[in-house]
C-alpha cells in the first residue's frame, strides 16, 4: 500500500457518496447538514443553564457527536467486513488489509467532511495553540488506527459468532447515552455519570479530540492521551494474536 493507493481509496469513497446523493442539489453536503441539524437540536434542548454559552456548548456537542458518529460507524456498519465484502476479498490481487483499509477510508471520508464543514459553523477559531494542532494530527491518527483495529477485531468475532453483530448494535445504543456526547460540559460529575465518564473508553477519544480542537475538558489531557495510546497497544496485540490464530484461507484471500 502506498500514497497512490490511499488516494485511489479516497477517490472511490468520494464517487460512492457522490453517486448516493446524485439526485440532490447540494450533493454530499447532506451528510454534514444532517449532523448540523441534530447538533443544533441537542444544543437547544440540553443548554438549560443560562450561564452556558451556546457557541461553546455547540462546539462541545459538535466535536463529540461527529467523533461518536465515526466510532458508531466502526462498530455497526463495519463489524462484519469479512462477510459484507466477500466479493472484494475474492477479487484477484486484493488482500484483507486492502479491504479493511477501504472500509476505513469510507469512514474517514465522512468524518473529515463533517469536521471540515462544522469547523466553519461551530469550532472556527478554537484552534489557537500550535501544540494543540500537533496533538490534533496525532489524535486523528490514533482514532483512525483504533477504528481499523476494532473493525478487524469485531469482524473476526462476527465471522465465527454472527449474533455478535446484533449484540454490538444494542451496545452502541447504550454507549450513545453513556458517553459524554451532550452531557458533561463544564459540570462537576458525580454518581453514575462520573463512573460512566471514567470507565467508558470512548470518553477518552472524545475528550482528546475536543482538547486538540481548543475545547476545555474535565480530565487531564495526558491521561486522555496515555489511555488512548494504551488502548491502541492492547488492540494491536489482540488483533495480531487473532491474525496468527486464523486459518490460512482467511489470511491469504486473494
Amino acid at each position: 500500500m502506498n500514497l497512490l493507493d490511499l488516494k485511489r481509496y479516497f477517490l472511490l469513497s468520494h464517487l460512492t457518496y457522490k453517486s448516493k446523493y446524485a439526485d440532490s442539489m447540494i450533493g454530499i453536503f447532506w451528510i454534514p447538514l444532517s449532523s448540523l441539524f441534530l447538533i443544533a437540536v441537542l444544543t437547544l434542548i440540553f443548554s438549560s443553564n443560562d450561564s452556558i454559552k451556546l457557541t461553546e456548548y455547540a462546539a462541545y456537542i459538535g466535536v463529540g457527536y461527529i467523533t461518536w458518529g465515526f466510532i458508531a460507524d466502526t462498530l455497526n456498519a463495519h463489524c462484519d467486513v469479512f462477510r459484507n465484502k466477500r466479493n472484494d476479498l475474492n477479487s484477484p490481487g486484493t488482500s484483507i488489509g486492502d479491504v479493511f483499509l477501504q472500509a476505513l477510508v469510507d469512514r474517514v471520508y465522512v468524518y473529515l467532511l463533517n469536521l471540515f464543514t462544522l469547523s466553519f459553523v461551530f469550532i472556527a477559531g478554537l484552534v489557537y495553540e500550535w501544540h494543540r494542532l500537533g496533538l490534533f494530527v496525532i489524535s486523528l491518527i490514533l482514532l483512525f488506527l483504533t477504528s481499523f483495529l476494532v473493525s478487524y477485531l469485531t469482524s473476526t468475532i462476527t465471522l465465527y459468532f454472527p449474533d455478535f453483530k446484533r449484540l454490538i448494535s444494542n451496545l452502541t445504543r447504550i454507549l450513545f447515552f453513556s458517553s459524554p456526547i451532550f452531557w458533561g460540559f463544564g459540570a462537576s460529575l458525580s454518581g453514575a455519570r462520573a463512573h460512566f465518564y471514567s470507565y467508558n473508553p470512548i470518553t477518552y477519544f472524545l475528550e482528546l479530540m475536543r482538547y486538540s480542537l481548543g475545547g476545555e475538558i474535565n480530565m487531564d489531557v495526558m491521561l486522555a492521551f496515555n489511555t488512548v495510546v494504551l488502548i491502541n497497544l492492547a488492540l494491536v496485540v489482540l488483533c495480531f494474536s487473532l491474525y496468527k490464530l486464523q486459518p490460512s484461507y482467511l489470511k491469504n484471500i486473494q
